[in-house]
């Protein structure tokens, strides 16, 4: 059980991105993860990161600076590219839990907010849940990442992610990535 004390100073990134929100399903191996079916799977772990790691704060400074690439693909997707998501900052209510989840289904709203579906099940945090509709703003965007030809491309803060995998998954996962 990880403890709840000084998440003032970390924050939940949503591990096990693969199979929560890259092949939106547990699976096993590499076969399994590249014909994967999009299931969402609500067994999804956290994996806690300071807020000052060199490696994942790399991460969403890079997904940041690229959001633009995000948004044309989704403003106007070309063939074979598809399946867009993004993570995002969810502050708990009243709390110091900040918990980073996938969304997608994502709709642009007039108003300059966005729609999106929770993607994975949140692990701290109980103001939200795993499918629910969420409104946010551009400045909780965390990460993003599409599908183009079958490879992903963005998921920026998968990349820390998979120095904390069994060296089989994250080989498998790494295959997946346009840019692994």
């Amino acid at each position: 059980m990880v403890s709840l004390d000084g998440l003032a100073r970390q924050i939940a990134f949503s591990a096990l991105v693969v199979a929560a929100t890259i092949a939106h399903a547990q699976v096993e191996d590499a076969a399994q993860i590249k014909n994967a079916v999009p299931v969402a799977s609500v067994e999804d772990k956290s994996v806690i990161y300071s807020a000052d790691d060199p490696a994942m704060t790399a991460a969403v400074e890079q997904a940041r600076s690229t959001l633009s690439e995000f948004w044309a693909a989704f403003e106007a997707p070309a063939d074979e590219v598809g399946r867009f998501s993004l993570k995002v900052a969810i502050r708990e209510p009243d709390q110091e839990i900040v918990e980073h989840v996938w969304l997608g289904s994502l709709e642009r709203k007039d108003d300059g907010t966005m729609v999106g579906t929770i993607d994975n099940q949140p692990n701290h945090l109980k103001s939200v849940a795993f499918g629910q509709h969420y409104r946010f703003s551009a400045d909780q965007i965390s990460d993003w990442m599409f599908y183009r030809h079958g490879k992903i491309v963005g998921g920026f803060t998968i990349r820390p992610i998979l120095q904390r995998l069994p060296p089989e998954r994250a080989s498998a996962i790494r295959r997946m990535l346009e840019t692994p």
